[in-house]
């Protein structure tokens, strides 16, 4: 097989395979879409890329750090401070009966895996609001309004 396709392999130009995928999940599919002659595999094949990637929000939405972006977005439409301690401690109000998150650790989660800045203000740590990065946070852990529409997906014969 690969002797078959080296020249394809060699002529191929990598560009974007589907608008709407993760990077690496398009940098996987890419080089296998460029290979397939067939439409309906071609076809089955873009079916399974929404569909993973779909699966992929999904899960991401439900992890941790979406509910901390979740809460930092309520707290600030609240007029709240954003603090690391007040982001805990709407979590731990909303997850009654479950674990505690501490402070500490809201704080490294936003640092570390959100890339938010935090500045100490008056003893305490806020964080610092960056509209644009709230907004690609929000997008990657899919956490749009309801009364956003969601785009449609593919069509049931583009997946078979």
């Amino acid at each position: 097989y690969r002797l078959d396709k080296v020249r394809a392999v060699r002529d191929w130009v990598p560009k974007v395979y589907m608008n709407g995928l993760d990077p690496r999940l398009s940098q996987i599919l890419e080089p296998m879409r460029h290979s397939v002659d067939d439409e309906n595999v071609a076809a089955q094949l873009d079916g399974f890329a929404q569909r993973y990637q779909r699966d992929l929000v999904v899960s991401r939405g439900q992890s941790l750090q979406a509910s901390i972006v979740r809460t930092l977005v309520d707290l600030h439409e609240g007029g709240k401070l954003l603090t690391p301690g007040n982001v805990a401690g709407e979590i731990n109000r909303e997850n009654e009966g479950q674990d505690n998150i501490s402070g500490k650790k809201v704080g490294a989660i936003i640092r570390d895996d959100l890339r938010l800045d935090t500045r100490k203000r008056k003893g305490r740590f806020n964080v610092i609001w960056d509209q644009g990065r709230i907004d690609e946070l929000m997008n990657y852990y899919g956490l749009h309004d309801e009364e956003e529409e969601e785009a449609p997906g593919p069509t049931q014969e583009a997946m078979l």
